[in-house]
C-alpha cells in the first residue's frame, strides 16, 4: 500500500498577504510540496481555459524530464499556498505568459532568458 503523502507539513495558510485571485491554482512539484525544497524555479505557462489555473508551475530545480512526466509527481494548490510558503513569489505572479524566474544564490529570483524556448 502507498503511503499516504503530507503536503506542506505545518504550513499555515497567510490571511495578510495581499494575493490577487488566491484560488486560482497552480502547479507544485513534489520536491517543494512534500520534500520541503526551496522554489528554485517558477515559470507561468498559459493557463488551462475554463479552468481557474493561474498557469504557474513552481518546481525545486532539481526535477528532470523523468520526474516531470511521472504522474504523481506534482500537485495542483491555491495560489495562496504557494505564497503562505514562500512570500518571495508575491511581485511576479502578475508577470506575463512564458515568463520564468529563477531564483540567485542571493535568495533573490531573477527572470530567466530563454527558457520557453529550450522546451
Amino acid at each position: 500500500m502507498e503511503q499516504q503523502k503530507i503536503y506542506f507539513r505545518d504550513l499555515k495558510i497567510r490571511t495578510d498577504l495581499q494575493v490577487k485571485n488566491p484560488d486560482c491554482g497552480c502547479v507544485v512539484s513534489d520536491r517543494i510540496s512534500v520534500d520541503g525544497y526551496e522554489i528554485g524555479i517558477m515559470y507561468r505557462d498559459f493557463p488551462i481555459p475554463g479552468t481557474m489555473d493561474s498557469g504557474w508551475v513552481f518546481l525545486a530545480g532539481d526535477e528532470d524530464t523523468t520526474y516531470m512526466n511521472t504522474p504523481g509527481n506534482t500537485a495542483a494548490f491555491p495560489l495562496s499556498t504557494i505564497c503562505s510558503y514562500d512570500p518571495a513569489v508575491l511581485p511576479f505572479l502578475d508577470a506575463d505568459y512564458e515568463t520564468a524566474f529563477i531564483r540567485e544564490k542571493n535568495g533573490k529570483f531573477a527572470k530567466a532568458g530563454h527558457f520557453f524556448d529550450e522546451e
